[in-house]
């Protein structure tokens, strides 16, 4: 129980700057001034952000993780020159 809770506060943690940036960009007045008006979209974003990204993440953990293989070009010289693959 003690580990889901820190996944979710975990994937909260992560979600929260793209959430800030989405509901100032939603919220704001195209002056950008910060107006805070419940509207549909507010609190779809906002419903998205407490209830559907935490739940989605524990169903598909596979979603957290970079499907792209990173590997620097020094590793990879290194490799090279020593002869692991």
């Amino acid at each position: 129980m003690k580990k889901a809770f820190s996944l979710i506060g975990s994937d909260y943690i992560r979600c929260a700057i793209f959430f800030v940036i989405a509901f100032y960009a939603v919220t704001a007045d195209p002056s950008g001034r910060f107006h805070l008006h419940w509207t549909l979209t507010n609190l779809y974003l906002t419903s998205a952000y407490l209830f559907g990204h935490p739940l989605l993440m524990c169903l598909l953990p596979r979603l957290a993780h970079n499907p792209f293989r990173m590997t620097s070009v020094a590793s990879r010289a290194l490799n090279d020159a020593t002869g692991q693959h």
